[in-house]
């Protein structure tokens, strides 16, 4: 039978067990991801929440701020007048730095596929088996 398989026994079965050692740290691997994309989906879904909620608020309130019945130019209608133009002027002010932001992010993105691409190769190097399937 050893024959068969190629080699005397005991080589197959510790290529066998070097290929099962070799699934199960694929396996963990893609669990890991698995859960890193929920934790991600998670986060997006709970500031989606918060972003919806703040135009919701921005909404109703403004259009509150008119039918409430204040007087004009009473203390009632100067704080939400103030309320509004500070939630619209935040709004306002991050968006005008977005381009700052977003190329912060790029780099940082840049960085970590670089570090990515780096530990693949030393661990490719140390005879790991990262490119095979």
């Amino acid at each position: 039978m050893a024959d068969l398989l190629g080699g005397d026994l005991d080589s197959v079965i510790k290529n066998d067990i070097q290929i099962n050692r070799e699934s199960r740290r694929k396996f963990l691997r893609m669990a890991k991801m698995t859960q890193m994309l929920k934790e991600a989906e998670s986060v997006f879904s709970v500031m989606l929440g918060l972003g919806l909620f703040g135009i919701l608020f921005l909404v109703l309130y403004g259009n509150l701020s008119g039918n409430l019945g204040f007087a004009a130019g009473s203390q009632g209608e100067n704080d939400t007048n103030d309320v509004i133009n500070n939630l619209t002027g935040g709004a306002v002010t991050f968006f005008s730095f977005a381009n700052v932001w977003f190329t912060l992010l790029a780099i940082t993105v840049l960085i970590a596929i670089i570090l990515g691409v780096i530990t693949l190769v030393r661990s490719k190097d140390k005879g790991g088996s990262n490119f095979t399937s």
